[in-house]
């Protein structure tokens, strides 16, 4: 069989429009490193020390308790580039700028899983890939040396492997497809991930299991009829990540003072406090930004006009399209916008399936034994369809209860909340 000409000519032009998203994020990243940033921030300075210390050997940590604390993943990861470059600017802002352009083609990853058998999938994973290539705010970290420039890169890689280990490791529809664990790697990635994500990036990664865990809750309730199967895909990843957090875990246990101290320090003291920092971080993306020109433009807020306009739009279009849609794939496992297995792209289902009760001459309209299709049958004749037991109305041949019908078939309907 010949591949299907325009599936492959659909896959080059996405490889060649990211290849050049990522040659315009790679050169924005990379343009005279590391001159600019002019200077070299304190906290640049305080971590180029630590990470000189793994980098010769001297030290490895598991967590830093110096300098109010710091997760060590991205200290690690510029120790790398110290061992091949040596300890020095150039290694240590290098690997927050691979690390920030990694984060682009991760971006773009999880964007195709999370709308994965949508049209526009890859589009709009692109658009997105080239906005985050271009965001001001990221491009800064990635020309820095600082540890949070992780953050956003191990986020993305655990949303992408989890919903594509969901996504493979989906309920079978039959035998001939029972493959449900062929997504396991990707779960037990996902959950090393998840794991990196909350105890070894930085202090705001803590955090970051609380919206996994709201997505993967929803996903239970719309996927009422595989529950013990997620159930269990899910207790794998939650496993996974609970093992991936002990050693840091254990070490909170031991020096309990390491694990609030830069906590206690930034934490709000009253309400009033807290609605204050509510309302600065909302004003920030699109009236007034971080003030400290290190990491901004002063006052500059994240959005820009055109990116403003473009995402409360999007914030509309998703909300209006939702409640318009009740019966769509976020909310509905068994929609067919998510499922190649429903009526509407499915060639076995009850349009265009055999077994319906349209075109099926079983069924209650055109059943040649029922007084509408039958001309010896009188409007008065016995057999005609009000109190005749093989009419329409009465025949178990029909659809209403015909077991081969869509309604009653169990497997007209089978929910699959992630596309093959």
């Amino acid at each position: 069989m010949r591949p299907d000409t325009s599936s492959v000519s659909s896959r080059r032009l996405f490889g060649v429009a990211l290849l050049l998203i990522l040659l315009v994020a790679a050169g924005l990243r990379l343009y005279r490193l590391p001159e600019l940033p002019i200077g070299l921030h304190y906290d640049e300075a305080a971590i180029g020390i630590l990470v000189a210390e793994i980098a010769r050997g001297l030290k490895t940590p598991i967590f830093i308790p110096s300098y109010t604390g710091q997760e060590v993943l991205f200290h690690y990861w510029a120790a790398l580039w110290g061992k091949l470059l040596g300890a020095n600017l150039v290694a240590l802002r290098l690997s927050a700028a691979l690390a920030g352009l990694a984060t682009v083609a991760a971006g773009v990853w999880a964007v195709r899983e999370l709308l994965h058998g949508r049209r526009d999938a890859d589009w709009i994973a692109l658009f997105a890939g080239a906005f985050l290539a271009a965001s001001f705010w990221h491009l800064v970290l990635s020309r820095y040396g600082f540890r949070a420039i992780v953050q956003p890169l191990t986020q993305a890689l655990t949303v992408a492997a989890l919903w594509r280990g969901l996504r493979l490791s989906s309920p079978p529809l039959s035998p001939a497809q029972a493959q449900r664990w062929r997504g396991l790697p990707w779960l037990l990635l996902a959950g090393f991930l998840c794991g990196l994500t909350a105890a070894y990036t930085y202090l705001a990664g803590r955090a970051f299991p609380a919206p996994l865990a709201a997505a993967l809750l929803t996903l239970l309730v719309a996927d009422r009829a595989h529950r013990r199967t997620r159930l269990g895909q899910l207790a794998l990843f939650v496993a996974v990540t609970a093992l991936t957090i002990v050693p840091m875990g254990y070490y909170w246990l031991t020096h309990p003072g390491s694990f609030l101290t830069r906590t206690q320090q930034v934490a709000a003291t009253s309400w009033a406090d807290v609605w204050a920092g509510m309302r600065a971080c909302l004003g920030m993306l699109f009236l007034r930004g971080d003030p400290y020109v290190r990491f901004n433009l002063p006052y500059r807020p994240l959005f820009d006009p055109l990116t403003a306009a473009l995402f409360l739009l999007g914030v509309v279009a998703a909300c209006t399209s939702h409640i318009a849609n009740p019966q769509s794939a976020i909310r509905n496992p068994q929609s067919a916008i998510r499922n190649p297995q429903s009526p509407i792209r499915n060639p076995q289902s009850a349009i265009r399936n055999p077994q319906s009760p349209i075109p099926n001459p079983q069924s209650a309209i055109p059943n040649p034994q029922s007084a509408i299709r039958n001309p010896q049958s009188p409007i008065p004749n016995p057999q005609s369809p009000i109190p005749n037991p093989q009419s329409a109305i009465r025949n178990p041949q029909s659809a209403i209860r015909n077991p081969q019908s869509p309604i009653r078939n169990p497997q007209s309907y089978r929910c699959v909340f992630f596309n093959r």
